[in-house]
C-alpha cells in the first residue's frame, strides 16, 4: 500500500542556522559483573520438627437435675376466641334495603365489631365496604343488637376484636 501526502511547500524566509550537535562520549564497555548466591541444598536445611498430637479425649458428662423453682412458673396463658359462625347461625340476618333490591346491589360487607365481655357488640366499623353504602349500612345496625359468646382468656370473658361477614344476595 502506498500513502501520499501533499503538503503544501513553503519557502523559508531565511535559513537558521543549525546547531551542531554534541559529539557523542565513548561508551567504555565493562563485563557484565555476575553474583553467586548460594542456594541451601534439600539436605542442608534442618528437618522440621512437629509436635506430637493427642488424639481427643471423650469425657462423659454427667446427668444435669434440675432444681426444683422456688417459685412456680405461671401457668400457659389459654385463650378461647368468639366463635363468629356461630354467631351467624344463631342471630338474625340484616333486612335487604328495598332501594338496594329495587337497584340489584348485592355484595360482602366485612365488619370489624368490638365484642364485650357480655356478649353484646361495642364498636362497629367497615373493614370493607360492599360498594352500597345502603347495604354497608343495614348491615352495621343489625350486628349493633346481635349477641355474642364472648373470647375468654383462663375462663374469664374479655373483650376481643372479630371480623364478620355479611352476605348481600338477591335471589334470581
Amino acid at each position: 500500500m502506498l500513502v501520499e501526502m501533499y503538503l503544501p511547500q513553503i519557502q523559508p524566509e531565511k535559513p537558521k542556522p543549525t546547531p551542531t550537535p554534541p559529539k557523542p562520549q565513548p561508551v567504555s564497555m565493562s563485563p557484565i559483573k555476575t553474583r553467586t548466591v548460594d542456594v541451601p541444598v534439600v539436605s542442608d536445611v534442618a528437618p522440621l520438627v512437629m509436635a506430637a498430637v493427642e488424639s481427643p479425649k471423650t469425657v462423659a458428662a454427667a446427668p444435669v437435675v434440675a432444681q426444683p423453682s422456688p417459685v412456680p412458673a405461671p401457668a400457659a396463658e389459654r385463650f378461647v376466641e368468639v366463635d363468629v359462625d356461630q354467631a351467624l347461625s344463631r342471630n338474625p340476618a340484616p333486612p335487604y334495603p328495598p332501594k338496594s333490591v329495587q337497584m340489584r346491589e348485592q355484595g360482602v360487607v366485612w365488619l370489624r365489631l368490638m365484642v364485650r365481655a357480655d356478649g353484646g357488640v361495642g364498636e362497629v366499623q367497615v373493614k370493607t365496604s360492599s360498594g352500597s353504602m345502603r347495604l354497608d349500612g343495614a348491615a352495621r345496625q343489625a350486628v349493633k343488637t346481635w349477641k355474642f359468646t364472648p373470647a375468654r382468656r383462663n375462663g374469664q370473658a374479655v373483650e376481643s376484636w372479630v371480623n364478620v361477614p355479611i352476605r348481600f344476595n338477591l335471589k334470581s
